[in-house]
């Protein structure tokens, strides 16, 4: 320690003495007797050298001879100011900048007053008043935020006011600052409107500053709420929403509390606490804040919210939120304790941190103590509301009260976060920074711990540590820590583990996953779960997409909840173990995940659901029902051809309201309908499809064909959306293909049926159908189908033409290095070209035979005869497996193609899916079917080149 003083000898020979020395002489003191004192008082100083220096700089900034009088006739003034220049250097700037403050700070009650919310609302008010312009009254409000951080700060460091009492005030600043500026930017934002608003703007104050325990370099946590959703005219603005004026609002508040001009700033301002983060809604509506607790909110935000306080704006509209989101902060039950998962957090932080040099968020620390509280409020707040205090020092106080905590354990806690809040004050006041480290030089820490009162920086590690275990025993005594079991050491010699492909990765996947989810450690859910993962006979990829789920932080409440619940966890492993783009959208939509943890039996109804998103977000519309439609075949609640037929209609739902919202903006007079063809055509729609369709319209005038081509550029610009297409549109199968105008006007594409078209256009006319459009037009273009389709003579050797033309396709499309399973030999084109030949040749004889599906035209021609019973068996039942082995690919993989993947994983999948027990089985089968495929083409090409 003998070694940071400055001696008698380097004060004597300091410049800056010399200097100081001089102005001692120009005031006409004794240079002898004053440099004597101030060099006793330096000595008592915790840093001497910092002092001088600040001592010196503020002498310079403000020198005049009655301050050098003052300080020579009452030493106590002078040893206040050397305190504080030792202390911080942070004051000792303020105090340089304005010297004037050392007066008001010494000669007033300022040191000893306590200022609440209140007293600083009416010292804003005043401060603001004096000016006209926005910036100069920010500017007002920086300068008086300088002064009373000063004021704070000596009282801290004078020791007439205690790490609550400072805590609290600083709060109190922050919250009356943050109400002036919210009241600027709204009339900034207003100004030149000529109607009336009553404001239902509200900022709710989160973390230190909503408990009233701000530090003095601390982020301030916001979240911007308003009442509900309207109308408002601001044109200069480009605003017509109240959401978009609020969105305004909330970002000039941030722009005013953050900006540096000559004076500063006021507050570094953090969002990131609100719904989604960064990447949500910078302000939400009451009932926006509701949707998304009530179905997406996770048990970091329940913490979180213990601490939320309404600090500005409409208040009312502020406490009805948090009175509307108190059964989620404080549920009066719970489906599993928050313990484990708060641990896991704090575990995690401490992975990310130096435990010992953090006072706060290392092990024993700051944050220790506030999980301990904040985990003890969430289990016992819904019961007894005593508990929900957002000041951590009286909740502790309310949790002793209440008998949570025993007596000494409390006393013990308070004295603890206490200490470790008065070292954060001491660490962030000595530069006005935010940090929360301990020193790391031998020097700094002497001196930290001087500037804390410590004779050395060893007595201050000593207390430091013992204060630190003190915290870390009561922690484990609450979470009940300590040594779990791993996947490893569950799994070193269990018979589970061999019927893995990969061992090694599944036990590393799994000790991630218990590292997300630590419930998992526990025997009894753990070995639930693993049995689960065996049960649908693929556990590698299971495992794999299940760790999708366990990394999605916003999923991690509800899916702890799944793991105890048998039937959902088997049908959530079911997802995991057939679809990996499915297990992916579960991930990343945790309004969906809730709907399925929450409500099973909507998720199985045939019905569409979510219809309030059919207008806003019509890709989330899609996905969530098109999710619904899969799930109920991967669960085998419908076959097939059911699921196809489902798919199809969604498709039809949302191309109508696409269509019918863009016909809007087209003349009424001009008639058009929508044709579509393929899959979609024949109701046959899988995961990934494309649309097959074209347009048709009855000429108007002479500005008809441009107006119609406009209108079908919308509807195709009505399929994209951010983030992804709705639907893949294409318009290739129209008349004349990619280079003829988009629409196609209807005398002329009649014309073309019947003189020009070739027979592959009037194969792929037997799927044709009318999803929508005009009625009169659509049944004059049915007539038009139906006589090109089936009215037409069939050319001369029509057969071994389709024959010629399956090779091509063959050959041309099917180039890929793996097995093609749609148009490669024997693969689905087979069966298509085996059925649409029959439809051809016997469909102008037999309306029956005309339909779009597949399946149900398999079926007629059966019930005909054209086909024998077994015969149709095999068609059906081929056309199911490939189908359904489809459908399992392209919910696997990113592409549209149905191709054989090669990954063994991916491949024991599909087995899997279609209930063969190995790859090889299902090899196998496929080289069977496309066998049989083979022969089913060619005996259909025959009966038509015969009969």
């Amino acid at each position: 320690m003998n070694s940071l003083l400055v001696s008698r000898k380097s004060l004597a020979e300091s410049s800056v003495l010399k200097s100081i020395e001089q102005m001692v002489v120009e005031v006409g003191l004794s240079p002898r007797e004053y440099l004597r004192c101030l060099r006793a008082d330096l000595l008592k100083s915790p840093d001497p050298r910092r002092s001088l220096n600040n001592f010196h700089r503020f002498l310079c900034a403000g020198f005049t001879a009655s301050l050098l009088h003052d300080f020579h006739q009452h030493r106590a003034l002078q040893q206040l100011a050397l305190q504080l220049f030792g202390q911080s250097q942070y004051l000792a700037d303020i105090l340089v900048r304005d010297p004037e403050l050392f007066r008001w700070l010494t000669t007033t009650d300022a040191l000893h007053q306590l200022k609440t919310a209140q007293d600083y609302r009416q010292e804003v008010e005043k401060a603001i008043a004096l000016f006209t312009r926005t910036e100069k009254k920010l500017d007002a409000l920086k300068r008086l935020q300088r002064r009373e951080l000063l004021r704070i700060g000596a009282r801290e460091i004078l020791q007439e006011a205690d790490v609550s009492v400072t805590s609290a005030e600083l709060a109190a600043l922050a919250e009356s600052i943050v109400s002036a500026v919210v009241r600027l930017a709204e009339k900034h934002l207003l100004e030149g409107y000529e109607g009336s608003l009553e404001s239902t703007f509200a900022v709710i104050g989160l973390g230190k500053l909503g408990g009233e325990e701000l530090n003095f370099s601390s982020d301030i946590d916001l979240m911007f709420v308003y009442g509900d959703d309207g109308e408002i005219e601001l044109p200069r603005l480009r605003v017509r929403t109240l959401h978009e004026f609020y969105t305004k609002m909330a970002e000039l508040t941030v722009q005013f509390l953050t900006e540096h001009t000559a004076e500063g700033h006021l507050y570094r301002v953090d969002l990131r606490l609100r719904p989604e983060g960064g990447a949500g809604p910078l302000v939400l509506s009451r009932a926006g804040y509701m949707l998304y607790y009530e179905t997406r909110g996770e048990l970091w935000e329940r913490q979180m919210l213990t601490k939320a306080r309404v600090i500005a704006g409409n208040f009312e509209v502020g406490e009805k939120l948090l009175n509307d989101l108190r059964p989620f902060v404080y549920p009066r039950t719970h489906a599993t304790s928050p313990l484990q998962e708060i641990a896991a957090i704090k575990r995690k932080i401490e992975e990310k941190t130096d435990r010992e040099t953090n006072i706060k968020l290392g092990s024993g620390g700051i944050r220790d103590i506030e999980f301990i509280v904040q985990a003890l409020q969430l289990l016992n707040g819904g019961i007894d509301q005593r508990l929900r205090e957002r000041n951590t020092l009286r909740a502790i106080g309310r949790l002793v009260e209440t008998s949570f905590l025993k007596n000494r354990e409390g006393e013990k806690l308070k004295k603890a976060y206490t200490f470790f809040r008065l070292v954060e004050h001491r660490l962030q006041l000595l530069y006005g920074m935010q940090t929360h480290s301990l020193p790391e030089s031998k020097e700094d820490a002497e001196l930290l711990a001087r500037r804390l009162g410590f004779r050395s920086s060893e007595s201050f590690s000593a207390e430091l540590k013992k204060r630190r275990q003190v915290v870390k025993r009561i922690f484990a005594s609450v979470f009940g820590t300590g040594k779990k079991h791993t996947a490893s050491t569950q799994w070193a010699h269990s018979q589970q583990l061999r019927r893995f492909l990969n061992p090694k990765a599944a036990i590393t996947l799994f000790e991630q996953i218990q590292r997300a989810i630590p419930e998992l450690q526990e025997g009894t859910l753990f070995h639930s779960f693993a049995a689960t993962l065996h049960k649908f006979k693929v556990p590698d990829w299971a495992l794999q997409n299940f760790q999708l789920l366990a990394n999605a932080s916003s999923l991690r409440r509800t899916l702890v909840q799944i793991l105890s619940h048998r039937s959902l966890l088997d049908l959530l492993v079911l997802i995991c173990a057939r679809s990996r783009r499915m297990t992916e959208l579960l991930a990343g939509e945790p309004l969906l995940f809730e709907i399925f943890a929450g409500r099973p039996e909507e998720m199985m109804s045939e019905k569409f659901e979510w219809h309030f998103l059919r207008q806003q977000d019509t890709r989330r519309y899609k996905q969530f029902n098109e999710f619904k439609i899969l799930l109920r075949w991967l669960a085998g609640e419908s076959t097939i051809e059911q699921t196809t037929q489902t798919l199809s209609k969604l498709a039809d739902a949302i191309v109508t309201l696409h269509f019918e919202e863009a016909t809007r903006e087209l003349h009424r007079q001009i008639p058009v309908a929508l044709v579509a063809l393929g899959k979609y055509g024949g109701g046959e729609v899988t995961f990934g499809s494309d649309l097959d369709m074209f347009v048709v319209y009855r000429k108007h005038d002479e500005t008809s064909a441009a107006l119609i081509e406009d209108f079908v550029r919308r509807l195709n610009g009505m399929f994209a959306a951010e983030g992804g297409s709705v639907y893949d549109i294409d318009m290739r199968l129209r008349p004349e293909g990619n280079s003829a105008p988009l629409g196609v006007e209807i005398d002329y594409f009649q014309t073309y049926l019947q003189r020009r078209a070739s027979l592959w256009e009037r194969q792929s006319l037997v799927k044709a159908r009318i999803v929508c459009g005009d009625e009169k037009l659509a049944r004059e273009i049915n007539g038009v189908l139906e006589k090109a389709t089936y009215g037409l003579t069939l050319p001369d050797k029509w057969v071994r033409e389709l024959a010629r033309m399956r090779r091509k396709i063959e050959l041309e499309r099917s180039r890929s290095k793996g097995v093609d399973l749609k148009v490669g030999k024997g693969g689905l084109v087979d069966l298509e070209f085996a059925v649409q030949a029959l439809q051809l040749r016997f469909g102008r004889e037999d309306e029956s035979l005309r339909r779009q599906n597949t399946f149900e035209c398999v079926r007629a021609l059966e019930e005909k005869k054209i086909l024998t019973p077994r015969e149709g068996r095999q068609l059906r039942t081929n056309l199911e497996f490939l189908r359904e082995l489809e459908t399992a690919v392209r919910l696997n993989s990113e592409s549209a193609n149905f191709i054989l993947p090669k990954n063994n994983l991916l491949l024991q999948a599909l087995a899997a899916a279609a209930g063969e027990k190995s790859i090889a089985g299902l090899t196998k089968r496929i080289r069977k079917v496309r066998k049989e495929n083979r022969g089913i083409m060619r005996h259909s090409f025959h009966c038509c080149e015969h009969s």
